[in-house]
């Protein structure tokens, strides 16, 4: 991958090498025909905000986001404003109830039925496990 990061370090300080990593990894697995995507997780990039900060700095067919309508609650951010600001880029949808997670009302998982139903995105199979 493009360069390690040391262990501690912002975001805005890890952004570039984090955006020329991504880049690099969607350029290697395009040529195996696989689809990277970064999804709403963790500190580093749990808010929308930074997720699209990521995916519009790779800039690649090739990388899009996996949202997940739960993670967003653990930024106190409402997942239906944030699945909406992500719909562009969206290439995979985790959906869950995030109850507990946020000081946002109860989110259910009738907000990752409405984030699937937005017709602009690419439909995928749905897995059964």
């Amino acid at each position: 991958v493009a360069g390690q990061l040391p262990r501690f370090m912002s975001f805005e300080m890890a952004l570039e090498k984090v955006v020329d990593s991504m880049r690099e990894i969607a350029d290697y697995a395009k040529e195996k025909g696989v689809m990277t995507m970064i999804e709403n997780h963790g500190y580093f990039c749990q808010d929308s905000d930074r997720v699209e900060r990521i995916i519009t700095g790779v800039s690649h067919r090739n990388f899009g986001a996996l949202i997940d309508i739960g993670n967003f609650l653990c930024a106190d951010e409402n997942p239906v404003i944030a699945a909406g600001k992500l719909a562009n880029y969206v290439k995979y949808v985790h959906a869950k109830d995030g109850s507990g997670l946020s000081s946002l009302p109860r989110a259910s998982v009738v907000c990752g039925i409405l984030c699937l139903s937005v017709p602009s995105w690419p439909r995928s199979p749905v897995s059964r496990w």
